[in-house]
């Protein structure tokens, strides 16, 4: 059964990032630290410090969430549209930290961001055509990207971000049925039961450019990858979240 991943932005202060992550990119206007949280389960998913994202560490990201505190619900364009509110911390036997559980309108999100923190802007989207829609469709490997695709805009262009069974992509529209691909991911081996959850696309450092989010998962195993887009035009993975595990 696939797990519903969303996440949880919490204020904060930062570390590096996991060795096998891309350096990430420094925002060009300062951004209010941030912690991430996945709103299923209140595990960490990144960090924002300094402008730069990072992964969490076990040591000193495990410490964010506290009963009672309240947060943003904020749907996967950035857009906020509810609050919620911690009301239990539990240890999980296979968990680098204490589950969370949420009340309020959490289904309705894929972010969650503290109270205190001001909403974020809203990413622009954009609507593909019909042979748009086809060639990506062609291109990720599915008969249809509706419900696993996000059309999304930045300064740099059009882009869109789809998942599908063993692959992920970003795409960046070229002309009128054609696509360029700036980053991608295939699983290893095509799993018994997995794939890759629906994106979102938020403004995690406050720089004005969105970052992706794209949610995984293995048979009992789950997480979030938050991707940024580098100056080369490339996008490069710089956070992994903490795993979750549905045993």
């Amino acid at each position: 059964m696939r797990p519903a991943l969303a996440i949880a932005v919490l204020l904060a202060v930062g570390a590096e990032a996991r060795a096998d992550v891309s350096a990430p990119r420094k925002s060009t206007t300062p951004a209010t630290a941030a912690r991430w949280l996945t709103a299923r389960d209140g595990l960490p998913a990144a960090v924002v410090a300094g402008g730069a994202i990072r992964g969490p560490r076990e040591a000193v990201d495990c410490r964010w969430v506290t009963v009672g505190s309240r947060w943003r619900v904020v749907d996967r364009v950035g857009v906020t549209v509810g609050e919620a509110r911690v009301t239990r911390l539990e240890r999980g036997e296979l968990w680098p930290c204490k589950m969370a559980s949420f009340s309020g309108p959490r289904g309705r999100g894929r972010l969650l961001v503290e109270r205190a923190a001001g909403p974020p802007v809203p990413t622009a989207t954009w609507l593909p055509s019909d042979e748009d829609r086809a060639a990506l469709a062609r291109l990720v490997g599915g008969p249809s990207t509706d419900g696993d695709a996000l059309f999304f805009s930045t300064a740099a262009g059009r882009f869109a971000v789809a998942t599908h069974r063993t692959r992920a992509v970003v795409v960046r529209w070229e002309r009128a049925g054609a696509w360029a691909v700036v980053w991608q991911e295939r699983a290893a081996a095509r799993p018994t039961e997995g794939g890759y959850e629906r994106p979102a696309a938020i403004d995690l450092d406050g720089d004005g450019a969105p970052e992706v989010v794209v949610g995984w998962w293995r048979d009992t195993d789950y997480g979030d990858l938050v991707l940024q887009a580098a100056p080369d035009g490339s996008w490069r993975l710089v956070a992994r979240s903490f795993e979750g595990n549905t045993i």
